[in-house]
């Protein structure tokens, strides 16, 4: 079972590395739905098969029943909401990818070679980009029909007349995000395993990485590297000096403030705007979307909150907001694109524990360990990509978050580089270990 996972693992992020390239060659067989069928049904097999192991073995993960109960309250929120079925359900199918991937990270620790792939695959995103640069690629015009809805197999659009080049990727989003992540994993091979240092070709492809985020124009993208780069040399030199730690606090208080006072300011005050139309070209390249975000976006989601149970203390319920509107709600239809905004609608004040708990990993962590790095790294991930994006809705994110989470569970209590299983809630004809 372990080896049927770990080809379908393979498969899955594979289909999101070369997105378009696949589906142009599979529409000459007619075929065109199946990049769309392998990103939603790979999560739902790993998962059935995760658990079919866990059952073998008797065992239930803590963190994996913490989430089932949260996603259960949630569902019950939703029907008590009066949500339609169909809602609820593809609210809960947003939450699969990260299941599947944590459990089978924990279930089978497979030994993955994030240096190996962030050496092939930086390249082949950046030749795709590259080529997308200079070439008008077969497959930019490609629309192709899936439930009675059209889609591009790459996305082809400009911000201010500067046009966002995807590569091989569905769109230029997803190429800034997998090479973000690609570079992360490899930044986490620092701390993590076997402590694997740069060499020249690594830093060379960092370079060309940093330059084929830059043509993404994905500004995301562009703050998470930074925020990481500056992360990742504080954690290396925190041994020279205890005031890089502060640099890495500082740095983590910055991010959570970038994620969560703009749209709370948005939705709290309700003359709180920010305008860029008579700015520079440069502001309003940087700034017009965002701002719109503040003025209209935000607010309006949250007015999704009027007429919920509980005055929206508890929010909508999963699947109360987002795409998964557009299957029993279209007219009601707001996408968040924000983390905090998605949260707030969703579980209302609920979503105030998870930022106390955010701000207790930052402020309270006095570790520069390897189970430190790979916590800073998780939240700085949700933090700066769930700021402008809908960041649940991500099967890619969520999967790399179920990932990233599986590691985290798998590292030692100690300070050490040993692997260990994931402490289980229950084992063992359910008795408590």
């Amino acid at each position: 079972m372990k080896r049927f996972a770990d080809y379908l693992i393979l498969i899955f992020f594979l289909t999101y590395v070369f997105s378009a390239l696949i589906q142009y060659l599979v529409s000459f067989v007619g075929a065109s739905s199946l990049i769309v069928f392998a990103k939603n049904i790979i999560p739902v097999i790993v998962l059935l098969i995760c658990l079919i192991n866990m059952l073998k073995n008797n065992i239930i993960y803590t963190k994996f029943a913490l989430i089932l109960i949260i996603l259960l309250f949630c569902t019950l929120i939703g029907i008590l909401n009066n949500l339609p079925i169909i809602q609820i359900i593809f609210g809960i199918k947003a939450v699969i990818p990260l299941l599947s991937l944590y459990l089978y990270i924990v279930n089978f620790k497979p030994k993955i070679n994030f240096v190996m792939w962030y050496r092939i695959l930086v390249p082949l995103v950046a030749i795709g980009i590259v080529l997308d640069k200079f070439l008008t690629l077969p497959w930019s015009s490609l629309v192709f029909s899936i439930g009675g809805l059209e889609r591009e197999v790459s996305r082809q659009w400009n911000a201010f007349g500067i046009e966002r080049l995807a590569g091989f990727q569905a769109s230029s989003v997803d190429s800034g995000t997998i090479l973000s992540l690609l570079i992360l994993f490899r930044f986490t091979t620092i701390f993590v395993g076997i402590k694997q240092k740069f060499n020249i070709y690594d830093i060379l492809i960092l370079l060309i990485g940093l330059y084929c985020i830059y043509l993404t124009t994905f500004k995301s993208a562009y703050i998470y590297i930074l925020f990481l780069l500056i992360i990742t040399l504080s954690f290396k030199l925190h041994k020279y000096s205890p005031w890089f730690q502060l640099v890495t606090k500082f740095s983590m208080l910055v991010a959570l403030a970038y994620c969560i006072v703009p749209p709370a300011l948005s939705i709290f005050m309700k003359n709180f705007k920010l305008d860029f139309t008579n700015s520079s070209f440069i502001y309003q390249y940087l700034f017009t979307s965002y701002g719109m975000r503040i003025t209209s976006t935000w607010p309006l989601a949250v007015q999704l909150l009027d007429g919920s149970i509980a005055n929206g203390y508890f929010g909508r319920g999963i699947g109360g907001i987002g795409t998964a509107q557009k299957f029993g709600e279209m007219t009601r239809y707001a996408f968040a694109d924000n983390l905090f905004v998605y949260l707030y609608v969703s579980i209302g004040t609920i979503t105030l524990l998870i930022v106390l708990f955010m701000l207790k990993v930052i402020l309270f962590n006095k570790d520069s360990n390897d189970k430190s790095y790979l916590s800073f790294s998780l939240i700085l991930l949700v933090l700066i990509f769930g700021a402008t994006t809908d960041f649940i809705e991500s099967v890619l994110l969520m999967s790399v978050i179920g990932l990233i989470l599986g590691e985290y569970s798998n590292l030692s209590l100690k300070d050490t580089l040993s692997i260990r299983q994931e402490k289980p809630l229950y084992k063992n004809n359910l008795e408590i270990s």
